[in-house]
């Protein structure tokens, strides 16, 4: 069992959509999220130059570029500031409930050779893999893929990591053949990294535009945050 008293630090992946920026500030308010506790990644973002070697696949959109070399950097920062428990977000979520009590709740529940924790609700996945029941919060993800997905990564919107998971997937991050959540995938099979899933999730994914893929339709997103209003008051 992790301590529940360790001190987490929070990342959040933003881009140029000046909205999501008072939203997700609000998000941390309401739901426990200490403002001097998340450091705000702002580049590089689309039109800006990354590094040469970052990546070897020339499929990758720039978007997904972008956005894969933020969690690198992130990543890095863990590493080298020596943070024992660190949160990676990005700026397309909210929260159903409390954050940092949801966290303690996971870490009271996870064995000592954890390696991440993955929240959310991405493309309506849900934990398959064995019984689920009000007594756990976290469930040990397979690394392989199966019919339900691609490995033990469950998009990278919210990931709970611990420092020596960081460096471990630091050290084999570059240069890198997916986008992020595959990245993830590929990283936790070949570097057998225990990962978990949260169930029920406390983080839903909110379908908002995205320079992720390139010519993708721009939708709204203020649907989704209706709806996940009215789940949350109800």
């Amino acid at each position: 069992m992790q301590s529940t008293n360790t001190l987490i630090q929070y990342y959040l992946i933003h881009g140029t959509d000046a909205m999501r920026a008072p939203f997700m500030r609000s998000q941390f308010d309401l739901f426990g999220i200490p403002q001097d506790h998340v450091q705000w990644v702002l580049a590089p973002n689309k039109g800006d130059p990354l590094p040469e070697g970052i990546c070897s696949n020339p499929t990758l959109t720039i978007g997904q570029k972008v956005v894969t070399y933020k969690h690198y950097l992130i990543l890095k920062d863990i590493v080298e500031k020596r943070h024992p428990l660190a949160v990676i977000m990005e700026d397309n979520i909210c929260f159903y409930d409390n954050v940092p009590k949801k966290i303690a709740q996971y870490l009271s529940d996870l064995p000592e050779d954890w390696g991440c924790v993955f929240d959310g609700d991405i493309l309506g996945l849900h934990y398959t893999e064995g019984p689920v029941t009000k007594e756990k919060s976290v469930y040990l993800k397979s690394n392989e893929k199966t019919p339900q997905c691609d490995g033990g990564s469950r998009g990278a919107n919210f990931i709970l990591m611990n420092q020596r998971t960081a460096k471990l997937m630091l050290d084999h991050f570059l240069p890198f053949v997916h986008v992020s959540d595959h990245q993830y995938n590929h990283l936790l099979k070949t570097l057998d990294i225990k990962s978990f899933w949260a169930e029920p999730p406390n983080v839903h994914k909110i379908p908002r535009p995205s320079s992720w893929k390139e010519g993708e339709t721009k939708t709204t997103w203020r649907g989704a945050v209706k709806r996940w209003l009215r789940s949350f008051l109800n």
